[in-house]
């Protein structure tokens, strides 16, 4: 009985599309009330739908730690302590300490900026003073005030890197004012909760 139900809606529908003329895509297929009723067909209009039925359900959502949140450090090295294993963590607390020699070559390499930084601002000195007598070329003034500039951003860049690492602001300003290198610890601290 199923089979024969299906075999007649193929064979209508084959029959509506082969005898239907070819139309447009906005356009609609219209049939009579007559062919309709001689093919037994049913058709009703569509109604908007006004409410969604739903209901509240209390319920409690089980994450497993490792899908929650990924920790991961900004830099190569060797943990050194684990503060957290489970639990919360809130905003701002220390989860991991990590001994890294690339935190240390970070920190040398803007050692190296700032001495080199420093000469070149000597130069720059001395280079305003002889050509305000006269004695060195305007050329070689700039070059040397470009040499400045490009060392001021290199120094901000470095700047930059070692607080995207996680270097704290006293950490940093310890390293600009002595220009030695700080612990090779870095503390992996939580940004969120």
């Amino acid at each position: 009985m199923r089979k024969s139900l299906q075999a007649t809606v193929l064979l209508l529908t084959s029959c509506l599309l082969s005898t239907a003329p070819a139309y447009a895509e906005d356009e609609a297929l219209i049939i009579a009330p007559e062919q309709q009723k001689s093919m037994g067909l049913q058709t009703a209009d569509l109604l908007q739908v006004e409410a969604y039925p739903s209901a509240n359900y209390s319920a409690r959502a089980m994450i497993p730690l490792n899908k929650r949140h990924q920790l991961s450090a900004p830099l190569s090295g060797k943990i050194v302590a684990l503060n957290y294993v489970h639990g919360d963590v809130e905003v701002g607390e220390v989860v991991a300490e990590l001994e890294s020699p690339e935190y240390l070559q970070m920190q040398q390499q803007t050692i190296a900026v700032l001495a080199d930084l420093e000469v070149a601002k000597q130069n720059l000195k001395r280079a305003e003073a002889l050509s305000k007598s006269g004695t060195s070329s305007v050329k070689n003034l700039n070059s040397i005030r470009a040499e400045v500039t490009k060392l001021q951003a290199e120094k901000q860049h470095k700047i930059f890197e070692l607080q995207l690492a996680g270097m704290n602001e006293k950490s940093l300003s310890e390293l600009l004012k002595t220009q030695k290198t700080q612990s090779p610890k870095l503390q992996v601290v939580s940004h969120v909760k």
